[in-house]
């Protein structure tokens, strides 16, 4: 192998200077990261400026001699990054020309730039032998635009004819050339811009290019926080709106009317054709206003195996071209086949998988990105996305173990991507809450056009009750793709969750009038109905849904706690069945884990009897729970909770332990389910204090939303042990602290018990005081009863809690 020679000397060219001896290039005095071996080639081609360098001979001199495997592509990846530092293009290049089937050749004017500024002159000569250059700076020998300058005319004074002709011409000059600037002038993309990818024009007859290759395209580009790409359900969106079908293949010349009526400002196309055993692939991006080309990109691979590395090669200048920083290239440049996958299959499959999800079908995705697994077993997003289905479809345990793999696997990706993973499987297989919102904050920041981003980020901030947070990046996620019906739930979940009711009702009206409605937020609508006392309403959007959902067992689960919220236990019962019932029938066609749906269902039911105070009925129900899906997490802690309150003090421990060693990173599990857990045990034990303080841990989560735990529940239980230690004031503010966030417990029976709790706080304030203050208290406890006894008028009769709070309802009133 000869390298080509090297020494202490220095040539400029442009406003670069490449110095031999450090194997460095400077612009305008800072260092351009250049690895050795473009850097190399550049040497090669900067012996003879302006001559053609074939490839056969860069492989003689930079390659082994009998080493030809992965020469192509190490040539084409030598000449992308040159040209990535040098902000040039293939398509109009200004350093490095490509000559077809030959090789290429160095074309701007090259000079000596060891001499002093002072002594510098463009016919210096002196170069050692490694450089040479030609006595004037080198221009191309070939194809080069020559401007020649004509004599000047001789002007006859008082020919006003000859003037007026000469001033039209002037200025018909003036407006061709401004003209011509203002429709050619380089496109540069802001903050606000969006890019649409338009999908390929293939021509090869292989369907395996259908959606393959936009795909790939996407996530290139989407790898950039540069750029702001157009969501596909914007363009679904825009589709409808200009009369075509959504699904309709967004091709030139309708790619550009979709571009400019979706708001986007560059449309980026692509095509593939086969000639022999080779494939050209073209992209182009263009102006979605004026029509002009700003880039153009072509290159050839070899055969079908190189399609996807070879798209990955056209992408960065094309990049740089639309104005990204060639530092910014550098930072998010992952190779193709790792930010996707290296097989075009399983990058068919999972294309295939992705498209079943955005029609809602998570179920019907499953078996595409199970296929691209099993064609790539390294395909790292694929796993991240089946184990985000998975946690969708109420399966934990498969949901747990693809992030994992994902996460395994999430070197070999983009950095976007890695973000992506790293945030699922924070949230959904260790369950550090705390490290997926910090995840989600960086992501935010690197991305700061990427909705999915801060949509999670606002689900996982409800979680932890930082309800500010949540509706501030749910704002920014309905801005960034207001044509998703994810982002109007997210915003109306944090805004509810806020006991912000109006703002959430805006939300869910917004997403009814711009055809973004789904069962979620139709199952909003019931909530705010309940809330609001409108039964009308309520009985409307319940029909709705159960126009479109029949028996889904989410939303019977949803019915059933409307009904234990109200006091209805029996009608509760019989929705907890039917919706177990309709998880165990739909489990036999779909990859819903219907045992798990079915035994949180039981689990939850266990929880609600307990409160009432049906203990014999909650405890069967949770050895339902733990007989069906011993193993899930949801139904340990909720059984939990059920033993520690019926004293089995020694099943809730074991319960306990087994979920501390299976998640012990668990941020909410640690904060909260445990501690309230052991306050349930020490209230039990009459150890207040110890239950207390062990609640602490719990303050900064108590407005979060927690799948393993009721929420509320730690308000209610400190407030229940303060009752029991006698301390009437400070049982009262835990109670009223209910009150005052609706959100949290608008549809539990925590909220009609809150008012039974804060009439037997000021029942017990009354008895510590005398005379006209302990009147005053004893008015007050008077009233919270008659709110809780209006709160469930239509309740079962039979409730123990109930019966109870009439009966103390009565010897308060007489003492009055």
């Amino acid at each position: 192998m000869s390298a080509p020679a090297s020494s202490g000397r220095r040539v400029r060219t442009g406003l670069f200077e490449i110095d031999f001896g450090a194997l460095e290039v400077h612009k305008e005095g800072r260092r351009v990261p250049l690895q050795e071996q473009p850097f190399r080639v550049l040497a090669v081609l900067l012996e003879r400026p302006g001559g053609v360098i074939t490839r056969e001979e860069l492989h003689d001199r930079l390659w082994p001699t009998d080493t030809f495997v992965g020469f192509d592509e190490g040539i084409n990846t030598a000449i992308r990054k040159l040209r990535v530092a040098f902000g040039d293009s293939a398509d109009n290049p200004r350093f490095i020309e490509t000559i077809p089937r030959r090789g290429y050749r160095f074309i701007a004017p090259v000079h000596n730039a060891n001499v002093e500024p002072a002594q510098f002159s463009e016919h210096t000569s002196g170069l050692s032998q490694d450089v040479r250059l030609d006595e004037e700076p080198l221009k191309p020998d070939r194809d080069s635009a020559r401007l020649t300058v004509p004599a000047k005319p001789e002007l006859r004074t008082g020919s006003g004819k000859h003037w007026k002709l000469i001033s039209l011409t002037l200025a018909v000059l003036v407006f061709s050339v401004g003209s011509y600037k203002y429709f050619h002038r380089s496109t540069k993309l802001t903050e606000s811009d969006t890019i649409l990818v338009s999908d390929f024009i293939n021509t090869t007859g292989d369907p395996i290019f259908d959606g393959t290759l936009k795909q790939a395209l996407t996530v290139k580009l989407a790898e950039s926080p540069y750029f702001n790409i157009l969501p596909d359900a914007r363009v679904k969106e825009t589709l409808g709106l200009m009369g075509h079908s959504s699904d309709e293949r967004v091709l030139p010349p309708i790619a550009r009317e979709v571009c400019q009526r979706a708001g986007g400002k560059v449309a980026v196309s692509g095509s593939i054709v086969a000639v022999g055993d080779r494939y050209m692939i073209s992209l182009r991006a263009t102006n979605c206003l004026t029509g002009a080309d700003i880039a153009h990109e072509e290159t050839e691979a070899q055969n079908r195996d190189r399609v996807l590395s070879s798209l990955g090669e056209m992408v960065l200048p094309l990049r740089q071209r639309l104005g990204e920083l060639v530092s910014s290239i550098q930072r998010f440049d992952t190779p193709i086949e790792q930010a996707t996958t290296k097989s075009l299959a399983a990058l068919k499959a999972y294309t295939s998988g992705d498209q079943q999800r955005a029609r809602g079908l998570d179920g019907q995705s499953v078996p595409f990105y199970k296929m691209a697994i099993d064609l790539d077993p390294d395909f790292a997003v694929a796993y991240a996305r089946l184990g985000a289905v998975y946690g969708n479809l109420a399966n934990s345990a498969l949901a747990d173990d693809y992030l994992t793999k994902a996460f395994e696997r999430r070197e070999h990706v983009s950095e976007r991507e890695k973000f992506y993973i790293a945030a699922h499987y924070y949230a959904d297989s260790t369950r550090e809450t705390d490290k997926a919102i910090e995840t989600l904050r960086l992501w935010t920041q690197t991305y700061p056009h990427d909705w999915v981003a801060f949509n999670n980020l606002s689900a996982e901030a409800v979680k932890v009750g930082q309800l500010d947070e949540a509706i501030k990046a749910g704002q920014e996620a309905l801005r960034l793709n207001p044509a998703n019906t994810f982002t109007y739930f997210s915003l109306s979940t944090a805004y509810f969750r806020a006991s912000r009711f109006a703002e959430a009702h805006a939300i869910c009206e917004q997403a009814i009038k711009s055809k973004r409605d789904s069962s979620d937020i139709h199952a909003m609508f019931v909530n705010l109905a309940f809330i609001n006392g409108d039964e009308p309403e309520f009985e409307r959007q319940v029909e709705q849904i159960e126009i479109n959902a029949k028996a889904d067992p989410g939303f019977l689960n949803q019915k059933a706690w409307i009904a234990f919220a109200r006091g209805q236990a029996g009608t509760g019962r019989d929705l907890f069945k039917r919706s177990r019932v309709a998880s165990l029938q739909e489990g036999n066609d779909t990859p819903v884990n219907s045992k798990d749906y079915a035994a949180f269902s039981s689990a939850n039911e266990a929880q609600l009897e307990m409160e009432l105070g049906n203990l014999q009925k909650a405890r069967a129900k949770a050895e339902l729970a733990l007989k069906l899906m011993p193993r899930s997490s949801e139904v340990q802690s909720y059984t939990a909770l059920v033993f520690a309150r019926l004293g089995d003090f020694r099943r809730a421990e074991g319960l306990t332990r087994e979920l501390t060693n299976r998640f012990p990173s668990d941020t909410l599990l640690s904060n909260v389910t445990l501690p309230a857990i052991q306050a349930i045990v020490e209230t039990k034990k009459k150890n207040y204090s110890e239950a207390i303080n062990a609640l602490k841990l719990s303050i900064p989560y108590e407005l979060g939303s927690h799948q393993d735990l009721p929420e509320g529940i730690t308000f209610y239980q400190r407030g229940l042990a303060f009752l029991a230690e006698g301390f009437g004031e400070q049982a009262a503010a835990q109670f009223q602290k209910l009150l005052e966030n609706r959100g949290i417990v608008a549809i539990s029976p925590y909220w009609a018990l809150a008012h039974l709790g804060l009439a037997r706080a000021n029942l017990l304030n009354a008895r510590s005081r005398q005379g006209i203050a302990a009147d005053a208290a004893r008015v007050k406890a008077l009233a919270a009863y008659k709110d809780f006894l209006t709160l469930w008028k239509d309740a079962d009769p039979d409730i123990p809690i109930l019966k109870l709070a009439k009966s103390e309802y009565a010897k308060c009133r007489d003492k009055l």
